[in-house]
């Protein structure tokens, strides 16, 4: 049965159909040129010859019938209402949305969703991206667990789980440009067991090591106290905590004991405690030890200290220097919030 222009009637879709029979394409021109081809196997091609899969669309494409295709999209899918819907049936009649643009709230509400079993995710008109939320108030917004990397190690506890391999995981800022810098990143250039997390502006400013060491460059401000703990060494239900001294400058000191010989001491102070401490603001602390002795100080400066005894007794007395760390002589104790 020939196929008329004008419409054909009495056909029998199990003889009659517009195909080939052989092991050829169904080719459809007009003007004489290919527009759509459907190959042997099944494949549908638009604008090309040679489609490799169930569709292949190379030129532009508008689903909906709007006009507004400028010609520069390779697909695009238009809708009225609520927006449109990528639909599965797959689960029956009733279906589910997989992918759809929601504007229940009226024009300029456009929200992408991507949807299983319920929404998992959404794109808003001003570009918020959410993960387990259709409404994210950021840029990003994960209100369930999430993890990069690839890694399956996820407990489903963590909000966000961050995963690499080699060096560790980073976290870059670009805005420096090409080269740009890291902002924190995980370190493991030794090997397994060395990793060490850094936070960086110019240069590392802190690194916490696995062990749990902590290295600040530059200051630290506490608002509490600065303890150090230790294990109770006979009571395992309790625990010592000691608090750091505090004061008004950066201080550091020296300490021990010396001995008078025909009523003089020469302390030899360590050269770590010259290193750090200003020659000026020095103060020293002289305590006799088994007789009264009448000590006095004859020449204090960061690398010695002389003591002499007033009737030129020997004997022995305990000391303690403090100073002030250099470059800390000015340190303001009371100064505008910053």
């Amino acid at each position: 049965m020939p196929w008329q222009t004008t419409g054909n009637a009495g056909t029998n879709p199990a003889t009659n159909f517009l195909g080939t029979t052989d092991a050829e394409p169904l080719i459809i021109r007009t003007e004489s040129v290919e527009r759509m081809r459907i190959r042997e196997g099944g494949h549908v091609g638009i604008g090309t010859t040679s489609p490799n899969n169930q569709l292949v669309v190379a030129d532009q494409a508008s689903f909906g019938g709007d006009t507004k295709n400028t010609g520069t999209e390779p697909i695009e899918v238009q809708g009225a209402g609520a927006g449109v819907s990528f639909y599965d049936r797959s689960g029956g009649a009733t279906g589910r949305w997989v992918i759809y643009s929601g504007r229940t709230g009226g024009a300029g509400t456009e929200t992408l969703r991507f949807w299983s079993a319920n929404d998992k995710a959404a794109i808003t008109q001003a570009g918020h991206v959410g993960i387990g939320t259709t409404s994210p108030n950021n840029q990003l917004v994960i209100t369930s667990q999430a993890s990069f990397g690839g890694n399956t190690g996820n407990t489903g506890t963590e909000p966000i789980e961050v995963q690499g391999a080699g060096a560790g995981v980073s976290f870059y800022d670009r805005v420096g440009g090409a080269t740009g810098r890291w902002v924190i990143y995980s370190d493991r250039t030794g090997g397994a067991g060395t990793e060490t997390l850094r936070f960086w502006s110019l240069g590392d400013k802190v690194t916490i090591t696995q062990a749990g060491n902590v290295s600040v460059t530059g200051n630290l401000s506490v608002s509490g106290v600065k303890n150090f703990v230790q294990d109770h060494p006979t009571d395992l239900t309790k625990e010592i905590v000691y608090t750091a001294l505090e004061g008004g400058e950066a201080g550091t000191y020296i300490r021990g004991t010396a001995k008078l010989v025909n009523g003089k001491a020469m302390i030899e102070l360590p050269e770590h405690f010259s290193l750090v401490t200003d020659q000026e603001g020095l103060t020293i602390h002289l305590t006799p030890r088994n007789e009264w002795l009448q000590l006095y100080v004859v020449e204090l400066d960061t690398r010695q200290s002389v003591v002499r005894e007033a009737q030129g007794k020997s004997g022995e007395f305990d000391y303690i220097i403090h100073g002030v760390r250099k470059g800390y002589k000015h340190y303001q104790v009371i100064r505008t919030k910053m």
